[in-house]
């Protein structure tokens, strides 16, 4: 049997035959007042855990709808920095163990200001709508088919040009699909995935408080309608983080910031101070458990961080997880920023192997030594994406990098790196996609730009947001969706103006007009001229409708009456 956290000095008794994870690990030194006790793998018949100061803790076992397993839920918190013993039974069998309850520091989140609209796009028929206008350039050679998956926002100084929302634009840079935020609340990581084999549209969404950059949130499961059919929030008293958000299977895979008070004087900080904890959690996405938690406290040393907590008592942030990739057998591949290293964690959360930073598994070759960097991938054949947000700390320079790990040799070496030209710096986010057909797609962060390159590395497509707005990561993929809300039409200066907000099988324009709405009938067929088109509307009216036509010229959706 094998079971999670490394049991030693922690866990005794007979064990089950069958390999049991559970969380929070023997030995976690920080576990939230409210969590969960999750046993995966097994389903366990009873578990009893007592607090060092709160005494015994009567709760409920809830079991997984997703994977053999179930969580004990404590029917009350433990108390903050208490040991907590923990008794898991399978029958007449037991696991034994312990772990330590932190001390978090509770986060007002403050709203981030909601900057105005201008210098955006407009449509008439959609007046509330008003995204960044996105300047795409093509060079030679043909870039990859599909849309771009964006969420506008801004990190620097200077007024947002547009609105916060998710945004799907196709390859000119022209609106897909406009989903503006309310004010305040900020969106990260759009993309297509499948939910029970079936394409969804995902995303994080919440506020950032400043100055400390502490996030509150919860991620968004849409359908192809763009109807939500779910919504994934952290467990044990948590909050989700907008780093990563991973459907695998009927689990989410998500990314939390915990704060927790602690003694940094051995790192030269404040006894009194307070750190971050970088926390990966799985979830079953049907009844919302902890199925998994892994604390990067108790994993990973401080001193792997590449610098030292201020004394002045500013939040310390050793690790700051930025993504997960799910790998065959269970591992994950957890990317953290200020330690510039990538982990293989196995299914337990140990740790399997390390690329880059203080204790790397692999020698690195030359050009492979990556810092601050975002969105590691691991590809078949070896091949790993990186985004390199310091491509040496020496040049400020960001890269994508692809590098090529040998397990049997434990070498990495540089396989391929792409840099803009003229160089960007980008201090923050960022994302590497390797796309269908060879070409690689990049996305500069907090620098404003994402482009795509060939295999050989020549640049195809260059395109930039505009003023001080950036993408935390930008995607492309094929994208079919119908909306569930009709098509919108407006009248104006002898024109109608025809729109669909997030259609993407419309060909043809129809207008329909008439004396009254009930006598309306076809007096013009034009070809879909981008987001919005306008119709003109003659000497036909008052009264209009627009239909949406398919490439067959099949009806696929009709406006409501409107008068002139």
């Amino acid at each position: 049997m094998i079971v999670a956290g490394a049991f030693a000095g922690g866990a005794h008794g007979a064990k089950p035959s069958h390999a049991v994870t559970l969380s929070p690990a023997p030995g976690t030194p920080d576990a939230s007042p409210t969590t969960q006790i999750s046993v995966l793998g097994a389903r366990p018949t009873g578990v009893v855990a007592a607090g060092s100061r709160s005494g015994g803790h009567p709760g409920a076992l809830r079991a997984y709808a997703a994977a053999p397993g179930a969580s004990f839920v404590p029917s009350r918190a433990f108390a903050p920095g208490e040991r907590v013993r923990v008794r898991v039974a399978f029958g007449s069998r037991h696991i034994s163990y312990a772990f330590q309850v932190g001390r978090p520091v509770p986060v007002a989140a403050a709203a981030a200001a909601q900057p105005p609209g201008g210098g955006a796009e407009s449509f008439v028929s959609e007046p509330g709508l008003h995204p960044p206008r996105i300047a795409v350039r093509t060079f030679s050679g043909a870039p990859s088919g599909g849309d771009f998956f964006v969420t506008p926002a801004t990190q620097r100084s200077g007024k947002m040009v547009g609105q916060f929302g998710p945004l799907i634009a196709d390859a000119r840079g022209e609106p897909v699909w406009v989903q503006p935020l309310p004010a305040g609340v900020v969106a990260a990581n759009l993309r297509p995935q499948t939910l029970a084999g079936e394409p969804v549209l995902t995303w994080w969404q919440g506020q950032i408080a400043a100055p400390a950059g502490d996030l509150s949130g919860e991620d968004v499961i849409a359908d192809r309608s763009y109807r939500t059919v779910a919504t994934v929030r952290a467990g044990n008293g948590y909050v989700a983080d907008l780093h990563e958000f991973v459907v695998s299977g009927q689990t989410a895979l998500i990314t939390v910031y915990s704060r927790v008070r602690m003694d940094l004087s051995a790192l030269g900080g404040s006894r009194h101070g307070t750190a971050f904890d970088a926390i990966v959690q799985r979830n079953d996405l049907k009844t919302g458990l902890v199925m998994f938690e892994w604390h990067a406290l108790g994993h990973v040393p401080m001193r792997d961080c590449y610098f030292r907590p201020q004394r002045s008592g500013a939040v310390y942030d050793p690790y700051h997880v930025n993504s997960i990739q799910p790998l065959a057998g269970g591992d994950l591949l957890v990317s953290m920023r200020n330690t510039w290293t990538a982990y293989d964690l196995t299914p337990s959360g140990g740790i399997r192997w390390q690329l880059g930073g203080r204790r790397s598994s692999f020698r690195l070759g030359r050009g492979v030594r990556f810092a601050w960097q975002h969105d590691v991938q691991l590809h078949p054949g070896g091949l790993v994406s990186v985004f390199d947000n310091e491509g040496h700390v020496q040049r400020a320079q960001s890269r994508g990098l692809l590098i090529r790990l040998d397990r049997r040799r434990r070498t990495a070496t540089l396989a391929h790196s792409y840099a803009h030209r003229p160089h960007l710096f980008a201090r923050y986010e960022g994302n590497v996609q390797l796309l269908p057909g060879g070409d690689t797609l990049v996305g500069w962060g907090g620098e404003s730009y994402f482009s795509e390159f060939s295999r050989a590395g020549r640049l195809l497509l260059d395109a930039r947001f505009p003023g001080f707005d950036d993408s935390y990561r930008v995607f492309r993929y094929p994208w079919s969706a119908t909306p569930a809300q009709p098509p919108a039409a407006a009248v104006r200066a002898g024109s109608v103006y025809a729109s669909w907000n997030g259609a993407t099988g419309v060909s043809q324009w129809r207008l329909l007009a008439g004396s009254a709405p009930a006598t309306l009938a076809p007096v013009a067929t034009v070809a879909r001229a981008g987001f919005e088109t306008a119709i003109p509307a003659g000497g036909s009216g008052p009264y209009f409708e627009v239909q949406a036509l398919g490439a067959a010229g099949q009806v696929l959706g009709s406006s409501a009456v409107v008068h002139s």
